[in-house]
């Protein structure tokens, strides 16, 4: 049968349909800048605004910063926005132009809707950390498989800073070994290797992490198994040959 008994059906208990209010704004997502900015780049402040509202959206105020936490804020201040935004219609809307990373470190840029009409509030804040690097290098990866059919769906990456920098292992779909693959990584950082996507019979993995000077950084053997929540190792990426 269809699991559901004869016919007619019914269905007990309450059901709640929530109502779009008059005036709600949103903002959704921070465009630009990425998350990664290499020291001296330029980059716009882009917003997502939507109108979750049933009037349309005509005008209101966006209060912005991007601020370094050792520091005053790199900018803040306020952008008066001003279209036709019916509801779901969403727009992208570029608060400051051209602005410059010029000194290493964490930031982060928040926008906030600034409009007394405003009847929900929940969803007028987003932020995103950021991180300005100056030196960035490539480590390469080699993958074997101990049973020579691939990784079986299983993608590892390298994350620094909670960003994913890179991944492998996407392509190892048969045969004993591949790559090698290069990632490149910020130099001084703490990296950890991470588990993105498990396949099965992990325990048949093997990979080798070399520098850019072909130092062996990591090695491992197949023969243990690990899960998705694992790190598999951590170590401090180096561009540069210690004095």
């Amino acid at each position: 049968g269809d699991g559901w008994g004869a016919d007619p059906h019914s269905l007990n208990g309450t059901i709640t349909i929530a109502e779009a209010t008059d005036n709600d704004a949103a903002l959704t997502a921070i465009v630009e800048p990425a998350e990664l900015a290499e020291v001296g780049t330029v980059s716009n402040f882009v917003v997502t605004l939507k109108n979750n509202g049933l009037n349309n959206l005509t005008a209101l105020d966006i209060d912005y910063s991007i601020v370094d936490a050792s520091a005053p804020p790199k900018i803040t201040g306020t952008f008066s926005w001003t279209g036709n935004l019916a509801l779901g219609e969403t727009e992208d809307v570029t608060l400051v132009t051209g602005h410059t990373f010029d000194t290493e470190g964490e930031f982060v840029a928040t926008a906030t809707i600034n409009w007394v009409d405003d009847e929900n509030a929940d969803n007028n804040e987003v932020s995103k950390n950021i991180y300005a690097y100056e030196t960035a290098c490539g480590y390469e990866i080699s993958m074997v498989d101990s049973y020579n059919d691939g990784w079986n769906g299983t993608v590892l990456g390298l994350e620094q800073n909670g960003i994913l920098m890179g991944t492998f292992g996407e392509g190892f779909v048969d045969g004993g070994e591949f790559g090698p693959v290069s990632i490149d990584l910020i130099d001084g950082l703490e990296t950890n290797i991470v588990v993105v996507e498990l396949g099965s019979w992990t325990s048949e993995i093997g990979f080798t992490i070399v520098s850019p000077f072909g130092f062996t950084v990591h090695e491992r053997v197949p023969g243990e198994s690990f899960t998705a929540d694992d790190i598999l190792f951590t170590f401090d990426a180096m561009c540069t040959l210690p004095d």
